[in-house]
């Protein structure tokens, strides 16, 4: 059984992204107006439960495409 705190493929495949972008933490925070800090403390592993829409928010604009409902 996995934990609820156990990082699921959303935020994985996000972190993947996030990884094999060029841009900076403050670039991506003025284009998606995500918290610079929040950005900055994901994209370098610091959350064990960030928040799923803030996430997915992100995956869809690095991915420019919508989660399917």
């Amino acid at each position: 059984m996995q934990h609820k705190d156990e990082i699921r493929s959303l935020m994985k495949k996000t972190l993947t992204l996030l990884e094999k972008d060029k841009r900076t933490s403050l670039e991506l925070c003025l284009e998606t107006k995500i918290p610079f800090y929040w950005l900055k403390k994901f994209r370098d592993g610091g959350f064990k439960n960030p928040s799923v829409n803030r996430v997915q928010f992100l995956y869809e604009f690095l991915t420019q495409s919508k989660l399917p409902v």
